[in-house]
C-alpha cells in the first residue's frame, strides 16, 4: 500500500510541477545546455555515482524487479516532463539542464 501511495504522490508531484511551467510549442526547440554548464552537470553526476556506492555499502538494495521497473518508469516520466517543460525559476540555478534517468 505504501509503495502505491508513494508512486501516486511522485507522479502527482511531477504533473503539478509540469503545470507550473509552460510546454514548449512543437515548432520551438528547448534551449541547449551550455558547454560550461555541462561540465558542472557532469561533475554532479560523478558525485552522485560516488554517493550511490557509499549508500549501497550501508543499505540493502531491493532485488524486487517489479519495484525497480516502477521506479525507472516514474523517473523516466519525471525526466521527460522536466526536459519538455520550460520553467522560469525564481531561485536557484536558472540555466537549462537536461535530465537523464
Amino acid at each position: 500500500m505504501l509503495n502505491r501511495t508513494l508512486f501516486g504522490l511522485t507522479l502527482a508531484l511531477a504533473l503539478v510541477q509540469a503545470s507550473f511551467g509552460q510546454a514548449a510549442p512543437a515548432d520551438q526547440a528547448l534551449p541547449t545546455v551550455e558547454p560550461k554548464h555541462q561540465k558542472d552537470i557532469d561533475a554532479d553526476i560523478e558525485q552522485g555515482k560516488k554517493y550511490v556506492i557509499e549508500v549501497e555499502k550501508q543499505l540493502k538494495v531491493s532485488k524486487n524487479q517489479e519495484m525497480q521497473d516502477r521506479v525507472t518508469r516514474v523517473g523516466a516520466i519525471m525526466a521527460h516532463l522536466a526536459n519538455e517543460t520550460k520553467i522560469d525559476t525564481i531561485w536557484g540555478d536558472k540555466r537549462f539542464s537536461k535530465f537523464d534517468y
